[in-house]
C-alpha cells in the first residue's frame, strides 16, 4: 500500500497483483503438435472461426492469432452447447518448438449473475419461509443450490473446453 496525495488529501493505493479468476473467469492452454502441411495460420484461423460458428458463438473477431467471441445462455442453443455458460472468451494461437500453444480465457459473468439472481430472488424467499428450518440450514441450502447450479456449469465447461480446442485444430 502506497499513500499518494491528490488535491490535499491522502489516498491509499492498494495493488494486490491478483487477477480475479474463479468464479468469474478461467484461463488455460492446450498444446497440439504442429503439422506444417495442415496448420497454416490461415487454415487454422478459418478452422477456429468455423468451429465457433458451429456452436453459434456471437461477435467473433479475429486479429492475426487472437480471436474474441461471445456466448452465453441468452442464445437459442441447447444447454449442452459448449458456450452456454461462457459469456465471452478469447483464444490466442502461438507456435513454439513444433507445437501449437492455444491459450484461452473464458468469462462466466452471465451465468454467475443469472444463477445468483435466480437462487436469491426465486428460491431465497421460498426457503426463507420454511417454518421447520432455522437460519443456518436455510443459508446452507441456498449456498448448496448456488454451488450446484453455477459450479456444475463452470466445471463441466472447463472440463469439456480443452477437447473442443483440440477439435478446432483439425483443419477442415
Amino acid at each position: 500500500m502506497v499513500p499518494t496525495q491528490k488535491a490535499g488529501r491522502h489516498i491509499l493505493n492498494v495493488s494486490l497483483g491478483v487477477k480475479m479468476s474463479f468464479p468469474l473467469s478461467y484461463t488455460n492452454k492446450v498444446e497440439v503438435f504442429f503439422k506444417p502441411e495442415r496448420h497454416t495460420p490461415e487454415n487454422l484461423l478459418k478452422s477456429v472461426v468455423s468451429s465457433l460458428k458451429e456452436v453459434k458463438a456471437k461477435n467473433i473477431k479475429n486479429d492475426k492469432n487472437h480471436i474474441t467471441f461471445s456466448g452465453g445462455i441468452l442464445r437459442f442453443v441447447s444447454n449442452w452447447n459448449i458456450l452456454a455458460s461462457v459469456s465471452s472468451g478469447e483464444i490466442t494461437i502461438d507456435k513454439n518448438n513444433g507445437k501449437l500453444i492455444i491459450s484461452y480465457h473464458l468469462r462466466f459473468t452471465e451465468i454467475f449473475i443469472f444463477v445468483t439472481a435466480g437462487i436469491l430472488g426465486f428460491m431465497g424467499p421460498v426457503i426463507y419461509q420454511a417454518p421447520n428450518l432455522s437460519i443456518f440450514p436455510k443459508i446452507f441450502l441456498l449456498i448448496f443450490m448456488w454451488a450446484f447450479a453455477f459450479g456444475g456449469n463452470y466445471f463441466i465447461t472447463i472440463l469439456r473446453f480443452p477437447s473442443f480446442i483440440r477439435k478446432m485444430t483439425e483443419v477442415k
